[in-house]
């Protein structure tokens, strides 16, 4: 059976992505955690939840959980960016 768009978005490395990325909105949201702590709890966030779904760790799982932190990183400035020029408007 082909792989359907829907499959392609049910992958646990797009679910893991959307996940760290929406952690990463509600805690740059929050007020208690400076922003500029994001990155190491991405960083964190990510390497911990590519070892946790791998059970194991090594390199890989280590750049796959900064690959992780970078896109919800990205994802959230994004979004940030976003959001601000539809203020300024």
């Amino acid at each position: 059976m082909e792989n359907l768009p829907i499959d392609l978005l049910l992958t646990s490395e797009f679910t893991g992505y959307i996940a760290i990325a929406f952690l990463l909105f509600v805690i740059r949201n929050t007020e208690k955690v400076p922003n500029n702590y994001i990155p190491i709890i991405a960083v964190i966030l990510g390497i911990g939840f590519s070892a946790f779904e791998a059970t194991s760790f090594n390199f890989e799982i280590m750049l796959k959980g900064l690959e992780y932190a970078a896109l919800g990183i990205a994802t959230v400035a994004s979004w940030k960016y976003i959001k601000e020029k539809r203020e300024d408007k």
